[in-house]
């Protein structure tokens, strides 16, 4: 595990690959804001996700079994993340602007 993932916590993948990207002015912090930003987009959706698949049944002869049920969450959290990575569902540019307005009224 990487440094930067032991940071986000439990439950938490870094998004890798290409992400949005920042403008030049202040890019260190706005980068921080942007990746914390992007992270906690990945937390919602997993947990989005994990309510969704809490009601699928997999007591059928044609499910995962157990295997099914101890990869699912990882899967959830993979999807979170690629969907983050994409562009989102637009949670992250709201906290984006959150922080940096925070970080502006504490300058």
């Amino acid at each position: 595990m990487t440094a930067a993932a032991a940071s986000l916590g439990p439950g938490l993948v870094p998004p890798a690959g290409p992400t949005r990207t920042v403008p030049a002015s202040g890019a260190g912090n706005e980068f921080k804001a942007r990746q914390a930003a992007e992270s906690f987009e990945a937390l919602f959706l997993t947990q989005v996700l994990e309510t969704m698949n809490t009601g699928l049944s997999g007591d059928n002869p044609f499910s995962g079994g157990s295997g099914e049920r101890i990869y699912q969450s990882l899967m959830n959290q993979e999807i979170a993340a690629a969907i983050s990575r994409s562009g989102g569902i637009g949670v992250a540019d709201v906290v984006f602007r959150e922080i940096m307005r925070q970080q502006e009224m504490l300058s």
